[in-house]
């Protein structure tokens, strides 16, 4: 499987956080930056821009997610809040966004590759454990890919508290 995504994929995008860590460092910033799920999806809406621009392509996006997840629900009204807004409409090549079963779509399947041998990385990490060589091969392919640290979390939280002060009314 990892040989035939390396063979059709363009690029890889993957991000992990600790849900609980994420809460407690962002706390009420969350106001800002949304759950952990939430914060995960705009990071793939700027990796696939950057793509796009990178790689001149001219075409609009269809963003697709795994069905299933808790904040799912959350996710889907900060999006149709987010590309409501003319700007990061275009910004972000915005056609359209679903979540589905990747049970009825190949190309969420090979996402779940790389999300699962990321989050298993996550974990390795956190235990001191070296990466899997599978994880190696798949990110021979180019990847961007954020495993978010405390220090990370506190300059989110950071700037969080900037963007809560600047638009206070």
């Amino acid at each position: 499987m990892i040989g035939i995504i390396k063979r059709r994929a363009e690029r890889g995008f993957a991000f992990t956080v600790n849900e609980k860590q994420y809460a407690e460092r962002i706390g009420p910033r969350q106001d800002v930056w949304g759950d952990a799920y939430c914060k995960c999806l705009v990071l793939s809406f700027n990796a696939v821009t950057e793509w796009a621009n990178e790689s001149a392509w001219p075409g609009k996006v269809s963003y697709v997610f795994e069905s299933g997840h808790a904040s799912q629900t959350r996710a889907n009204r900060m999006m149709q809040g987010l590309f409501n807004i003319p700007a990061l409409k275009e910004t972000h090549r915005y056609l359209g966004h679903s979540f589905v079963d990747k049970r009825l779509m190949p190309g969420l399947q090979a996402a779940d590759i790389l999300a699962w041998q990321w989050a298993m990385d996550f974990k390795r990490r956190q235990e001191r454990k070296t990466r899997r060589l599978d994880l190696d091969g798949l990110l021979e392919l180019r990847h961007t890919v954020l495993h978010f640290s405390d220090s990370v979390l506190d300059e989110y939280r950071k700037a969080g508290d900037v963007v809560a002060e600047l638009t206070k009314s």
